[in-house]
């Protein structure tokens, strides 16, 4: 990372969420995304750890948070006394992609959406891993009963991050907002 004001945020974060020594730089910036991200949607305390999703079979998706009834949700039990108690789902369901890089790259954030779109295809047969399979449960559960979404549907929020400056070059604007459109 060149940019020294995000680096050096980086590093303080990785020395207030105590986060392992072992960690790789683009694993700490994933963290650090995901809480940027998460704790602007979700002002209540949270671990971080319950968000990344990232490691082999991500399907290019970093972090993944399940904010139901105002709660940040990450298992069934929780999810389904909500129900219980509400009568009702409100949810907002926010994807993560984290790059380090200075550069908007199409390809990556083709590669994001497409995971997005497969990770809502439940009879998808490409190859995930458990924490991606941890979520998508959660949230086909969310999607069991379309009746209690008394207020509306599921609202899906997605982020690309990355260190660099966004051109408002007619190009890239073009590009995302084709890329974006299937998940609309």
């Amino acid at each position: 990372m060149k940019n020294i004001i995000i680096s050096n945020l980086v590093d303080k974060f990785k020395q207030v969420e105590s986060l392992s020594q072992d960690l790789q730089e683009s694993e700490i910036f994933e963290h650090f995304s995901n809480y940027c991200i998460v704790s602007n949607e979700y002002q209540e305390e949270f671990n971080i750890l319950n968000i990344r999703v990232a490691g082999g079979n991500d399907l290019g998706i970093d972090g993944i948070a399940i904010i139901v009834n105002g709660s940040l949700i990450n298992d069934v039990e929780e999810l389904e006394d909500l129900i219980t108690r509400n009568k009702l789902i409100e949810a907002t369901l926010i994807f993560i992609q984290a790059k380090s890089g200075e550069n908007f790259e199409g390809s990556e954030f083709s590669n994001f959406v497409f995971g997005i779109k497969n990770f809502f295809d439940f009879q998808s047969k490409l190859n995930i891993n458990d924490e991606l399979k941890h979520k998508q449960s959660l949230i086909k559960k969310i999607y069991d009963d379309p009746l209690l979404f008394k207020r509306g549907s599921p609202q899906l929020k997605y982020y690309y991050v990355y260190t660099g400056i966004w051109s408002d070059a007619e190009v890239l604007n073009d590009s995302y907002k084709e890329k974006k459109s299937p998940l609309k």
